[in-house]
């Protein structure tokens, strides 16, 4: 907070609807049936891409709001071509550093959350983000404004790397970790497998498995066939997991 207060050094911070300051416009619809493979991602209802398409309707730095679905305003950043869906932009005028404004709307992730309306498929409209406020530092002063933004962008940006390369060097070393575990496990339970079934130096008679269980052919059955007849037992083959 100090920091914080040496950087506005006493300068007013003005909170202004988003609406004011920003342009909020919603996406076009497509469907996967109407998208033409290619590499440009499709923001629609969910946290990552659900398809990829041939063309774009967003360029440049984006922030993007989710807008139904389970992650219904979801904020999400994107510095390239991208084909908005079903969800909807948030392009800063020329008073706000749009990196600021993504950071404050990341920082109101719940509250957008819970602007969610609707029945079965929940919502999030751009008429209910328009009206949040957003803090603008010296606002009589644009160039100051600006400068202040971009600092507080700076520094958010530096912890974001920093957070990411230490969640990827946990991730790594946490993998292999459970590896060498898992693998640790395996050759514990081999060996106690191993010991526990051997008998050699017990008492036991070895007899045919034949002579003592049922060994019985399954019947022929393929995809066809149960595509027709549909059920909910599984139809164990060949593989390691159910046809």
């Amino acid at each position: 907070m100090s920091f914080l207060k040496r950087l506005l050094n006493e300068v007013e911070v003005q909170w202004k609807p988003l609406g004011d300051v920003a342009e909020i416009k919603r996406g076009t619809s497509i469907t996967q049936k109407n998208v033409t493979p290619g590499d440009i991602p499709v923001i629609a209802g969910g946290r990552t891409p659900a398809y990829y398409h041939n063309a774009s309707n967003r360029t440049g730095e984006t922030i993007v709001i989710a807008g139904s679905g389970a992650y219904a305003g979801f904020v999400s950043w994107w510095d390239q071509p991208i084909f908005v869906s079903d969800a909807f932009t948030v392009k800063p005028h020329a008073e706000l550093v749009p990196r600021y404004c993504f950071y404050w709307l990341e920082g109101m992730q719940q509250q957008l959350h819970e602007l969610k309306s609707g029945g079965g498929v929940p919502h999030v409209y751009p008429r209910d983000v328009a009206p949040l406020q957003i803090p603008i530092p010296c606002p009589d002063n644009p160039k100051k404004s600006l400068k202040i933004q971009a600092e507080i962008v700076r520094i958010l940006d530096a912890f974001t790397e920093l957070t990411t390369e230490l969640t990827t060097e946990l991730t790594t070393e946490l993998t292999t970790e459970l590896t060498t575990e898992l693998t640790t496990r395996k050759k514990q339970y081999n060996y106690y497998r191993d010991q526990l079934l051997n008998f050699k130096n017990g008492d036991v008679e070895w007899k045919a498995l034949g002579s003592v269980t049922t060994i019985k052919t399954g019947q022929s059955v393929n995809k066809q066939i149960i595509s027709a007849y549909p059920g909910a037992y599984p139809v164990i083959n060949s593989g390691r997991e159910p046809l």
